[in-house]
């Protein structure tokens, strides 16, 4: 229902510019008389603007096992994150240095909470070869903020369908939670046997922020020569370590790799000078 509703924002938001923008770039006076010109007529573009919405295909799950030796046995600890995809806010600018290249900067913004499992396994303190074990399903929330600069090249400047390709720099400053701590219940039976439930998983909320590359691609349908609709794509590299915030705490620092790029799909409206 909330995708449902960012959707249809969008959309709404994409065709009021579309209806007040249109009116403007579609007639002209002339000695009292109004006279219209085509909507293909040429024209060079100095400059854009742009707004939309963007499915972002997040890459930042992971598969964490922690393992120690307690009591004599193993004790072992699992983080497992899933990738997801989220719906987000996109807007940019652009700037043509000649026809057919030009400058531009985006922003994209989104978040999720993401799907993690988490387990533990618990030696007996008192019997060996009886190692219990739980798991327990938690929501990791994540949240991106890209700025990306780009070169984009036009191999066709006139027409209704005009696609570009592009490359550039990305700096991702993003928020995640990762596992802290795992609190449990310990039952023990007559026999000396023992038996654990997870109760809770605590989280840390950490920064993880990257510069990287990125290429895209994409589409732009004018309706005029002043305003078209757009899809592009765009792939993200950028891979950083952190600290792991359960090990951080025993002074162990082990770290995690995290994926911040991946593919991203724009889609929205534009806007030429």
């Amino acid at each position: 229902m909330m995708r449902t509703r960012t959707i249809l924002k969008i959309f709404s938001m994409c065709l009021f510019i579309v209806f007040l923008v249109l009116p403007g770039f579609t007639g002209s006076k002339n000695s009292g008389q109004r006279t219209y010109t085509s909507k293909w007529t040429p024209r060079k573009n100095i400059a854009s603007i742009d707004v939309g919405g963007s499915l972002s295909f997040i890459q930042a799950g992971y598969n964490y096992e922690y393992m120690d030796t307690l009591w004599g046995e193993d004790m072992a600890i699992s983080d497992y994150v899933e990738n997801a995809d989220a719906l987000g806010f996109s807007a940019g600018a652009g700037f043509y240095i000649v026809e057919s290249l030009e400058i531009a900067a985006s922003l994209n913004i989104f978040s999720k909470s993401l799907d993690g499992t988490y387990g533990f396994s618990l030696p007996n303190i008192y019997l060996w070869n009886d190692i219990a074990s739980d798991e327990a399903e938690a929501n990791p929330f994540f949240k991106e903020t890209v700025f990306s600069l780009m070169v984009n090249f036009h191999p066709v400047t006139s027409g209704s369908l005009r696609p570009f390709v592009g490359a550039g720099i990305s700096y991702i400053s993003g928020k995640m939670d990762l596992l802290y701590d795992i609190i449990y219940e310990e039952t023990f039976y007559w026999d000396w046997t023992h038996d654990i439930d997870i109760a809770e998983i605590e989280f840390e909320k950490t920064n993880v922020n990257k510069l990287g590359f990125n290429v895209s691609g994409g589409m732009d349908f004018y309706i005029t020569n002043r305003v078209a609709f757009y899809a592009s794509g765009r792939y993200i590299i950028a891979k950083r370590e952190v600290e792991h915030p359960l090990t951080t705490q025993w002074e162990e620092g082990e770290t995690l790799e995290l994926d911040l790029g991946g593919l991203s799909a724009n889609l929205g409206i534009k806007v030429f000078f």
